[in-house]
């Protein structure tokens, strides 16, 4: 098996630069909260706000999408294969790469691979991240994005061809606030507006962003069979009914039945067919008649899967605990940051060797600075999935961020464990305080990591980098790992 791993060679890691300049737009999201929320991090306002904010960037995400697809006017594939439609997107069509080239994100470009499949898009899930483009536009002192005029002018010259929207227009918000931005609410089913100026959120906590979000229909022709009180709930419903109706592939189909990027004893079966099937099953019941609940459960039915939900504002709310461990740690001032990140390049090559064994079915937890470079390679998907799937599993790996810290632990435990076996050295290799009165507690499952001498053949030198008060080297609490397995339910093992 050592054999094995030492031949295993990732093509697309990425280097120390692209590293240090993710580290950097990092800093500068974590930046951009503290401005929005005005340097409250506590009070229940403070988060309300940056919940707010995020929901209304992540529908300028979402129009800038549209719009984009809009501006690039390319021909629909006339392929319908999954691995043949990939594949087609070879970076060959000239005009959209000058025009991706020329763009800088607004927010979060969350390439998920099954919307971009869907909306036969792919090309834009295929362009890497430029992280060396954003690293020059982040001042280096206090961290704001500043692009050049050129990337804001493509910007809204792109929005502006989709929507004429006084508040869609605008590039930076220099102050928010959360009872301003108001929003015009669509019907998935039939596109027609319902609700114009609806608030983000108010008072009584029935705003767009809430979770009891409740507004009654005050616009427009929508005819569908559906209730005039808008809630959430309700949205999925005409939602469901839209993807139900639709000659598109429904959300989440080739995240979970994929014949490219899954297991690779699952190749031969047809993403189409099931489909077809869930469909079905899903249009034998009553839309309008369901509640949140049997929408959920029904969905959960079809796909045999865990919660059947792709949350974009939930994604970017979560990845929020690990852009504030990485900014508490303070990584980007260490005196040694080129030489720390060099190491853990090291050390996450090593971990992708290990998730990637295709008799590992055990969930692997990385450590914070293994996780930075794990998130720096997923931000050229075209490249992650390269080297995935030149592995002896052949398949994908993705994340799941939303495992108790419980299992965590004992996961880490575990990981840390397999490495030292694997590699002939400590996973964790940190000397801070917080590992210090660990050691000292002999019940805590990480002092027990944490806690082990530095043996005689590590070759990975402590340096300023790992000694900071948390070290870059404990647990990474934001995501740990899923592996394919060879069912569609995927299970992890601890």
């Amino acid at each position: 098996m050592n054999l094995f791993l030492c031949l295993i060679v990732l093509d697309h890691i990425p280097t120390p630069a692209d590293t240090i300049a993710h580290l950097k737009l990092l800093r500068a999201f974590a930046e951009l909260k503290v401005r929005i929320t005005k340097g409250d991090n506590v009070s229940q306002q403070a988060t309300k706000t940056w919940q707010v904010f995020v929901t209304n960037s992540t529908r300028r995400f979402i129009i800038f999408i549209t719009a984009l697809k809009e501006f690039l006017d390319l021909k629909p594939s006339s392929v319908h294969d999954e691995k043949s439609r990939y594949n087609k997107y070879d970076f060959e069509e000239k005009k959209a790469i000058d025009v991706l080239d020329s763009l800088l994100p607004h927010w979060m470009l969350s390439c998920f691979y099954d919307n971009f499949v869907r909306s036969d898009f792919l090309i834009f899930a295929k362009f890497p991240l430029p992280l060396l483009k954003i690293n020059e536009a982040i001042d280096n002192k206090i961290f704001e994005f500043k692009p050049k005029h050129a990337f804001v002018y493509k910007y809204l010259d792109i929005i502006s061809s989709f929507t004429s929207e006084p508040q869609d227009l605008i590039y930076e918000f220099k102050s928010f606030s959360m009872f301003e931005p108001l929003v015009s609410i669509s019907c998935p089913s039939c596109h027609q507006v319902i609700i114009e100026n609806a608030p983000h959120t108010n008072d009584k906590a029935t705003g767009f962003a809430d979770p009891t979000f409740s507004q009654k229909i005050n616009y427009g022709k929508c005819r569908c069979q559906f209730d005039d009180i808008i809630i959430h709930s309700e949205l999925r419903k005409r939602q469901l009914a839209a993807d139900v109706n639709s000659s598109a592939p429904l959300p989440g189909l080739y995240k979970y039945f994929s014949n490219f990027i899954s297991d690779k004893y699952f190749r031969d079966r047809n993403p189409e067919k099931i489909n077809d099937f869930i469909k079905k099953e899903v249009a034998r019941f009553a839309i309008q008649n369901l509640s949140s609940k049997n929408l959920e459960d029904s969905i959960q039915g079809a796909l045999q899967r865990d919660k059947y939900k792709n949350h974009l504002v939930g994604c970017v709310l979560r990845q929020g605990r690990f852009v504030e461990k990485i900014t508490e740690i303070d990584w980007l001032h260490s005196p040694a940051l080129k030489e720390g990140v060099a190491e853990s390049i090291i050390r996450y090559s090593r971990f992708f060797k290990m998730l990637t064994l295709y008799d590992n079915q055990r969930m692997l937890v990385p450590t914070l600075d293994i996780d930075l470079v794990w998130h720096t390679h997923q931000l050229s998907l075209h490249s992650y999935f390269s080297d995935c799937l030149r592995t002896e599993r052949e398949s994908v790996i993705d994340h799941d961020d939303k495992v108790e810290e419980d299992r965590l632990d004992d996961c880490f435990d575990k990981t840390a464990k397999s490495y030292k076996y694997l590699f002939k050295q400590d996973y964790s290799i940190c000397y801070c305080w917080y590992c210090v009165l660990s050691r000292g507690n002999s019940q805590s499952k990480i002092s027990s990591i944490f806690g082990k001498k530095k043996s005689k053949d590590d070759n990975i030198k402590p340096s300023p980098l790992f000694m900071n008060s948390l070290g870059i080297t404990h647990i990474s609490i934001h995501n740990s790992i899923i592996l394919p397995n060879t069912y569609s339910e995927v299970k992890t093992i601890c």
